[in-house]
């Protein structure tokens, strides 16, 4: 699997959108045509507007990550590169928060809309809301319930990614038994969900492969809430209640760098 700069992703993003979505501009290149992908329940709606004339919809569900603010950034960059109009919404975790948003949105008159739902079932209306109105709906880098109208989800393969990071840390910890915490998104979210699951299954599977038998202990989970200070108040917690661990499985990237201040305090002596 080839490896994407975050900004990048984001930039790919809004051009899979617009063609998944059927958007085509009017007197401009054409982004494409094609209206529905297979694990989406909304059709595609055809858009013939002048490039500048466009509005994208991107409500993101929190900004308190350098992921998602490297994510919200580049879609700007590149919509004003496009010429397009970008409305964005920053739901800081709250779903009331972010269907309100969806609505003013739709309210603006956006053509498509990009979004990274706070919650699976929650954000369903607001899906269907979109739907009734002729705007299609891309699912961004999280996880939303089948009952959902949308086109298509744009995200990586979590359980895949995590599969290839437990078998990593298989093969570091060789013939070692492994003591584990787990820091977590949130409660109930699919793609946190998916990606512990895939570690696990990849430590579990790879040592089984290589030597029979599996050893792996998980002493711990902890919440970070997806924000930097919620990791690192998460992994002082498990540290005085579990100070033997040798493995922290995170949900985020960030939260190594939550690990690493914690870990380089001069009272943390055993290794990871």
């Amino acid at each position: 699997m080839s490896k994407i700069r975050k900004p990048k992703l984001a930039a790919l993003i809004l051009i899979l959108a617009i063609i998944l979505s059927g958007c085509s501009f009017e007197g401009n290149e054409s982004a494409g045509s094609s209206g529905q992908a297979a694990q989406g329940n909304a059709a595609g709606t055809k858009i013939d507007k002048e490039r500048s004339e466009i509005k994208i919809g991107f409500s993101i569900k929190n900004q308190n990550a350098p992921y998602f603010v490297a994510m919200m950034n580049a879609a700007k960059s590149y919509a004003e590169e496009l010429g397009i109009k970008l409305i964005t919404a920053d739901a800081q975790g709250d779903m009331t928060k972010q269907i309100n948003d969806v609505n003013d949105m739709l309210v603006q008159g956006i053509d498509l809309l990009l979004l990274d739902p706070a919650d699976p079932d929650g954000l369903v209306p607001a899906t269907k809301s979109a739907s009734s109105k002729g705007v299609p709906v891309v699912i961004v880098d999280s996880t939303i319930s089948e009952k959902a109208d949308y086109v298509t989800t744009i995200q990586s393969n979590n359980m895949e990614n995590g599969v290839k990071v437990g078998e990593w840390v298989a093969a570091q910890f060789g013939s070692k038994e492994i003591k584990a915490a787990i820091i977590s998104g949130e409660q109930g979210n699919p793609a946190g969900l998916e990606r512990r699951q895939g570690v696990i299954r990849g430590i579990i599977e790879a040592q089984l492969r290589n030597r029979g038998d599996s050893k792996i202990e998980i002493v711990a989970q902890g919440w970070g809430n997806w924000a930097t200070e919620g990791g690192l108040s998460a992994m002082e917690d498990i540290l005085v209640a579990h100070p033997d661990i040798n493995l922290l499985i995170t949900e985020m990237t960030a939260w190594r760098s939550a690990r690493a201040r914690r870990l380089s305090k001069p009272a943390r002596k055993t290794k990871f």
